[in-house]
């Protein structure tokens, strides 16, 4: 029985930091991915959503644009349902080996670095689904082509990610707008609360420490 990943992301690929106050690229960067094995987690999830939204029906949930009661309260929204289970890691930009470094290769990178625990554990032949506002068409297109048929790269720093990537793994692997996507929703929410709970100044692992049972955040590199 095929399952689905949804992926997404808080802060950005850039490597631009210039000295304050001036503004640059964000410190970290964090994918997550919820796989969700079977298809009626994915249904139960769809349901629960529209239940903690509510008369909001139709609005997003915004990790960043939430408070942390509400944000903890849907992160209980989730634990309601069965078969599913998370993946993040959050990359520490400024220590990145080449401060030049293509923004992109890490960025598909690491994205494969989230689906390689999915295909370990449950097999080949599952769905993915990613924000379609996040990637320009020609990214989508690199993106989509490196998680069908591509190769987790070996060069530095890669192989100190220690994950191995298998090609064909996936049925598909699509792009949707994520207001229609509860299952991307809870990755924003990961993915926010993976990048408050390892934030230098005042982390907040309220929503992490909810979720923990669920999966894990790597932080990378050291």
């Amino acid at each position: 029985m095929s399952g689905a990943l949804f992926i997404d992301e808080s802060g950005d690929p850039g490597f631009r930091f210039p000295p304050p106050p001036a503004q640059g690229s964000s410190d970290l960067l964090v994918l997550a991915g919820v796989f969700f094995s079977k298809p009626s987690s994915v249904a139960a999830w769809n349901k629960a959503h529209s239940d903690w939204m509510g008369s909001r029906r139709g609005a997003e949930f915004k990790y960043e644009k939430a408070t942390r009661s509400a944000a903890s309260s849907y992160a209980r929204a989730a634990l309601g349902v069965r078969d599913w289970t998370w993946y993040a890691i959050a990359c520490q930009k400024r220590k990145m080996w080449n401060q030049d470094y293509d923004p992109e290769r890490l960025y598909r990178n690491l994205v494969r670095y989230i689906t390689e625990p999915v295909v370990s554990k449950y097999g080949k032949g599952h769905s993915v689904l990613l924000d379609a506002r996040n990637y320009r068409r020609g990214e989508r297109e690199v993106l989509e082509q490196s998680l069908l048929h591509g190769h987790l790269e070996v060069r530095r720093p890669f192989h100190r990610l220690g994950a191995k990537y298998e090609t064909d793994c996936f049925s598909s692997v699509n792009f949707a707008d994520s207001r229609s996507s509860p299952g991307i929703q809870l990755a924003d929410l990961i993915a926010g609360a993976c990048g408050s709970a390892n934030r230098p100044n005042r982390p907040n692992r309220q929503v992490v420490d909810l979720l923990n049972n669920r999966g894990h955040c790597r932080v990378w590199p050291r």
